[in-house]
């Protein structure tokens, strides 16, 4: 039976990330702060809006991670946390406005953990959430609903 460990890792898809947090072998919890990289969409309206946002994201989690083969565990999880939502909305008549608004989030990924020797494993999988924000005034109310779906990678060290 391998030792218990803390590890950090190394989260990819369209952000990066720090993970931080303690194996108890068949399952681990982590805290983690994700930033997802500024993103843009245009509207499509005569006005000519565009919207660039990027988010900062604080969660917990936990995974379940039996051992399939020799240096090989298969990864089952779930997170949740909060997510810091900053918007920059420009319009070719009105202007440039920003915003900021809050949500929680909730997220389940499945994947798996390879490792390399006692101290070192690299962790690939598929994940997806879906945050629910607070309302924004200035917009009308507008409800803002963010659903990510992809894959991972990350690096981990044990120590």
């Amino acid at each position: 039976m391998p030792p218990t460990s803390i590890s950090l890792c190394l989260i990819s898809s369209s952000n990066f990330g720090l993970k931080a947090g303690y194996d108890f072998d068949s399952f681990r919890v982590y805290g983690a702060y994700i930033y997802d990289f500024q993103a843009k969409k245009s509207l499509g309206d005569e006005g000519g809006t565009v919207v660039k946002w990027k988010t900062h994201k604080f969660i917990v989690g936990a995974d379940y991670t039996p051992s399939v083969a020799k240096d090989l565990k298969l990864i089952l999880g779930g997170y949740t946390g909060y997510s810091k939502l900053k918007m920059d909305v420009f319009d070719t008549h009105d202007g440039s406005e920003k915003a900021n608004t809050n949500g929680w989030m909730l997220g389940a990924r499945i994947g798996a953990e390879y490792s390399i020797n006692e101290n070192n494993a690299v962790e690939f999988g598929l994940k997806a959430d879906r945050t629910k924000c607070c309302s924004i005034a200035k917009y009308d109310n507008a409800k803002i609903k963010e659903t990510n779906v992809g894959i991972y990678m990350g690096y981990t060290y044990k120590f």
